[in-house]
Protein backbone atom coordinates (compact mmCIF):
# COMPACT_ATOMS: atom_id res chain seq x y z
CA UNK A 1 0.00 0.00 0.00
CA UNK A 2 1.07 3.73 -0.74
CA UNK A 3 -0.38 7.32 0.06
CA UNK A 4 0.75 9.70 -2.24
CA UNK A 5 -0.08 13.62 -0.82
CA UNK A 6 0.20 16.14 -3.59
CA UNK A 7 3.15 14.94 -5.12
CA UNK A 8 4.53 15.56 -8.51
CA UNK A 9 3.12 12.71 -10.90
CA UNK A 10 3.95 14.57 -14.48
CA UNK A 11 7.35 15.98 -14.49
CA UNK A 12 6.94 17.21 -17.86
CA UNK A 13 3.72 19.35 -16.81
CA UNK A 14 5.05 20.10 -14.18
CA UNK A 15 8.59 22.22 -15.66
CA UNK A 16 6.45 23.27 -18.42
CA UNK A 17 4.00 24.90 -15.57
CA UNK A 18 6.50 25.65 -12.55
CA UNK A 19 5.21 28.12 -10.16
CA UNK A 20 6.19 31.59 -9.93
CA UNK A 21 8.00 30.51 -6.64
CA UNK A 22 10.58 28.77 -8.54
CA UNK A 23 11.77 31.45 -10.71
CA UNK A 24 14.92 31.89 -8.77
CA UNK A 25 15.94 28.01 -8.61
CA UNK A 26 14.89 27.31 -11.82
CA UNK A 27 18.50 26.70 -13.15
CA UNK A 28 18.97 24.30 -10.74
CA UNK A 29 15.42 22.45 -11.58
CA UNK A 30 16.23 22.50 -15.14
CA UNK A 31 19.40 20.82 -14.05
CA UNK A 32 18.05 18.12 -11.58
CA UNK A 33 14.75 17.46 -13.96
CA UNK A 34 16.19 18.56 -17.10
CA UNK A 35 15.15 21.62 -19.88
CA UNK A 36 11.29 21.66 -20.79
CA UNK A 37 12.22 23.56 -24.03
CA UNK A 38 14.30 20.39 -25.05
CA UNK A 39 12.05 18.15 -26.90
CA UNK A 40 15.04 14.78 -25.72
CA UNK A 41 14.71 16.50 -22.14
CA UNK A 42 10.88 16.46 -22.46
CA UNK A 43 10.72 12.47 -23.64
CA UNK A 44 12.93 11.60 -20.94
CA UNK A 45 10.69 13.33 -18.24
CA UNK A 46 7.30 11.87 -19.40
CA UNK A 47 9.25 8.18 -19.22
CA UNK A 48 10.45 8.94 -15.63
CA UNK A 49 6.75 10.42 -14.57
CA UNK A 50 4.81 8.50 -12.41
CA UNK A 51 1.61 8.81 -14.52
CA UNK A 52 3.82 6.68 -17.57
CA UNK A 53 3.89 3.82 -15.13
CA UNK A 54 0.91 3.23 -13.36
CA UNK A 55 0.34 0.01 -14.97
CA UNK A 56 3.20 -0.69 -12.94
CA UNK A 57 1.53 0.02 -9.59
CA UNK A 58 1.00 -2.82 -7.15
CA UNK A 59 -0.82 -2.66 -4.54
CA UNK A 60 -3.23 -0.45 -3.40
CA UNK A 61 -2.60 3.63 -3.52
CA UNK A 62 -4.61 6.63 -1.89
CA UNK A 63 -3.45 10.16 -3.13
CA UNK A 64 -4.88 13.24 -2.40
CA UNK A 65 -4.17 16.92 -3.27
CA UNK A 66 -5.45 20.09 -2.85
CA UNK A 67 -7.39 22.41 -5.19
CA UNK A 68 -5.52 25.45 -4.41
CA UNK A 69 -2.37 24.00 -4.63
CA UNK A 70 -0.24 26.38 -6.65
CA UNK A 71 3.24 24.66 -6.77
CA UNK A 72 2.07 21.39 -7.53
CA UNK A 73 -1.16 21.51 -9.32
CA UNK A 74 -4.13 18.96 -8.53
CA UNK A 75 -4.54 18.54 -12.35
CA UNK A 76 -1.74 15.97 -12.30
CA UNK A 77 -2.94 13.74 -9.05
CA UNK A 78 -6.26 13.71 -11.37
CA UNK A 79 -4.61 12.73 -14.31
CA UNK A 80 -2.55 9.63 -12.17
CA UNK A 81 -5.98 8.97 -10.56
CA UNK A 82 -7.45 8.09 -13.91
CA UNK A 83 -4.16 6.30 -15.01
CA UNK A 84 -4.55 4.17 -12.22
CA UNK A 85 -8.18 3.47 -12.81
CA UNK A 86 -7.82 2.74 -16.18
CA UNK A 87 -5.56 0.11 -15.56
CA UNK A 88 -7.46 -1.25 -13.64
CA UNK A 89 -5.76 -0.50 -9.81
CA UNK A 90 -7.49 0.18 -6.22
CA UNK A 91 -7.03 3.72 -6.01
CA UNK A 92 -8.28 5.71 -3.43
CA UNK A 93 -8.34 9.48 -4.66
CA UNK A 94 -9.44 12.69 -1.94
CA UNK A 95 -9.53 16.38 -3.19
CA UNK A 96 -9.58 19.09 -0.61
CA UNK A 97 -11.04 21.95 -1.74
CA UNK A 98 -9.71 24.66 0.83
CA UNK A 99 -5.89 23.03 0.52
CA UNK A 100 -3.22 24.35 -1.45
CA UNK A 101 0.35 22.28 -1.74
CA UNK A 102 0.37 21.20 2.15
CA UNK A 103 -2.19 21.10 4.71
CA UNK A 104 -2.65 23.56 7.09
CA UNK A 105 -6.39 23.51 8.16
CA UNK A 106 -7.17 21.19 11.25
CA UNK A 107 -10.07 19.96 8.98
CA UNK A 108 -8.17 18.55 6.39
CA UNK A 109 -5.47 17.24 8.99
CA UNK A 110 -8.59 15.26 10.82
CA UNK A 111 -10.06 14.17 7.67
CA UNK A 112 -6.64 12.94 6.27
CA UNK A 113 -5.46 11.67 9.54
CA UNK A 114 -9.13 9.52 9.72
CA UNK A 115 -8.66 8.47 5.70
CA UNK A 116 -5.01 7.02 6.29
CA UNK A 117 -5.64 5.34 9.36
CA UNK A 118 -9.06 3.21 7.50
CA UNK A 119 -7.02 2.97 4.70
CA UNK A 120 -3.69 1.75 6.18
CA UNK A 121 -5.99 -0.62 8.64
CA UNK A 122 -8.57 -1.96 5.47
CA UNK A 123 -4.90 -3.02 3.18
CA UNK A 124 -2.48 -3.69 5.73
CA UNK A 125 -4.37 -5.33 8.64
CA UNK A 126 -4.20 -3.88 12.26
CA UNK A 127 -7.57 -1.59 13.38
CA UNK A 128 -8.97 1.55 13.12
CA UNK A 129 -9.78 3.89 15.82
CA UNK A 130 -13.47 4.36 13.75
CA UNK A 131 -15.93 7.55 13.96
CA UNK A 132 -14.71 10.01 16.45
CA UNK A 133 -17.02 12.98 17.34
CA UNK A 134 -14.22 15.77 16.53
CA UNK A 135 -15.09 14.60 12.58
CA UNK A 136 -18.63 16.63 12.56
CA UNK A 137 -16.97 19.97 13.89
CA UNK A 138 -14.50 19.49 11.19
CA UNK A 139 -17.35 18.84 8.37
CA UNK A 140 -19.10 21.79 10.25
CA UNK A 141 -16.54 23.98 10.78
CA UNK A 142 -15.52 23.84 7.28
Amino acid sequence: AAIVDYGVMDIAYQMQNNPFSWGLHLDEMKRYFGDPGNEASLAEMRERSPSTHAANVQGAILITAGKQDQIVGFEQTEEFEGALKAAGKDVTAVYFDKEGHGYDRWQTKLRRARLIEDFLAKHLGGRSGGFDYTEIAAEYLN
